[in-house]
């Protein structure tokens, strides 16, 4: 794994995520309101990000141009910001540009992590931070619109520059689309899907009241982007089976606590995300030579998972019970698929 490559994909990450947060808090919520256009376009914009990049998973798979798709992202995002005719076209634009850079990054640190599940979590945590900085910053009131669509395009001339050297030493073999997946792939996929709708739709209904203060939810959202980026590290120092048995069991005995002590609610996040990376990494293993699809997929599943609080109210899941339940089906799921392919 190039260190450097790691360390400039999870910055440009928490950029694109903060930019793209930032647009749909600021003007988004500005000209749409908080009616039934503003739910249009978050759902527009969640499936254009989220839902949309399994597909530009597959085509990344046969185009193998990582640095470069994750650039075109970043373009996207920066062309949304600039486009004033129509918001909904921004809201499409950025959208993409965010799915785009997150198929090239994700399938770029799949292929360089030699089997270790470190870097996913680390290029994945820096992400949490910049939806969280976005959304707060979004509310402010300033306009800082020419700030973030001039990151963007730095990122992209910095990935531009990145896939220019990198491509000749990252040169990798062609291979076939699902070249190599299993014939037992179908139920360990679906196992590992609905471990991430569940980890996406538990984020989404997490509304403690204790965590309303501006530096409490700081502390929250640190605790998110801390479990991501130690899950790996631990799990590639003690073995996935005990790495996931210690996250989303110390998750579910502290959920019982978490309603009325915050640390144990900090806790309890911080440790239900530990499994984030896990779940990538097994899924890459699954599709071998489709990392970006491996990748894509699990952005859908995450896109499924905040449907239900877009669109409805299933707050009847927020109670020491259902998160519980939620912490103990994702265990259960989890551990069946390691034992049936044999980790330890």
């Amino acid at each position: 794994m190039k260190i450097k490559h790691l360390l400039g994909y999870s910055v440009f990450h928490f950029l694109v995520d903060l930019s793209c947060i930032y647009f749909m808090m600021s003007d988004v919520v500005r000209y749409a309101g908080s009616g039934e256009r503003w739910l249009l376009l978050a759902v527009i914009y969640n499936f254009m990000a989220f839902a949309l990049p399994a597909l530009l998973g597959l085509i990344s798979d046969m185009v193998q141009k990582n640095d470069l798709l994750a650039a075109i992202g970043c373009i996207l995002v920066a062309m949304g910001y600039m486009l004033s005719v129509s918001l909904s076209a921004s809201v499409v634009l950025i959208g993409i540009g965010n799915g785009l850079f997150h198929i090239g990054g994700g399938r770029q640190i799949l292929n360089e992590s030699d089997k270790r599940y470190a870097p996913s979590g680390i290029f994945i945590s820096t992400g949490a931070m910049g939806v969280w900085l976005g959304s707060l910053w979004g509310k402010t009131g300033y306009n800082l619109k020419t700030l973030f669509g001039g990151c963007m395009l730095l990122c992209a001339v910095a990935l531009l520059f990145m896939y220019n050297h990198w491509k000749d030493i990252l040169k990798e073999k062609k291979s076939t689309v699902f070249e190599g997946v299993k014939p037992d792939f179908a139920a360990f996929a679906l196992a590992l899907l609905i471990v991430v709708v569940i980890r996406s739709h538990y984020g989404a209904i997490l509304n403690y009241s204790w965590k309303n203060p501006v530096w409490m939810s700081c502390i929250f959202t640190c605790m998110i982007v801390g479990g991501k980026f130690a899950g790996g590290l631990i799990a590639d120092k003690i073995g996935i089976k005990k790495a996931t048995m210690i996250s989303l069991g110390m998750a579910g005995a502290l959920v019982w606590f978490s309603f009325e002590l915050p640390i144990c609610g900090c806790l309890s996040i911080f440790f239900f995300n530990m499994t984030m990376p896990l779940t990538l990494s097994l899924m890459a293993e699954l599709f071998p030579q489709n990392p970006g699809f491996a990748f894509g997929l699990l952005m859908f599943a995450l896109f499924i998972g905040t449907l239900p609080t877009l669109v409805g109210d299933w707050n009847f899941l927020f109670s020491k019970q259902g998160l519980f339940g939620l912490c103990l089906i994702s265990l259960v799921l989890m551990q069946w698929e390691i034992h049936m392919k044999g980790k330890s």
